[in-house]
């Protein structure tokens, strides 16, 4: 998946402001992507209806989503 695909999948859902797919220094995907919603309740729908959405029927990749948590602060 491209993150151009990315892109098209999730803006069914909502305004999307980033898609990012994270790489390998050789260009190879790590098996996971942040995206960006405009809005939460996007964002909340998004997880609703692409978990576990068959990305690749040939090769059965199936998306996992989860909501990122934020780092924790530092206190230096």
């Amino acid at each position: 998946m491209t993150e151009a695909e990315l892109l098209a999948l999730c803006s069914q859902y909502g305004d999307v402001m980033s898609a990012s797919i994270m790489r390998h220094d050789l260009g190879v995907s790590k098996c996971f992507a942040y995206v960006k919603f405009k809005l939460q309740s996007a964002a909340d729908n998004a997880l609703l209806r692409l978990n576990h959405y068959e990305v690749s029927i040939i090769m059965g990749y199936r998306i996992r989503l989860t909501f990122s948590q934020p780092l924790p602060m530092s206190t230096h």
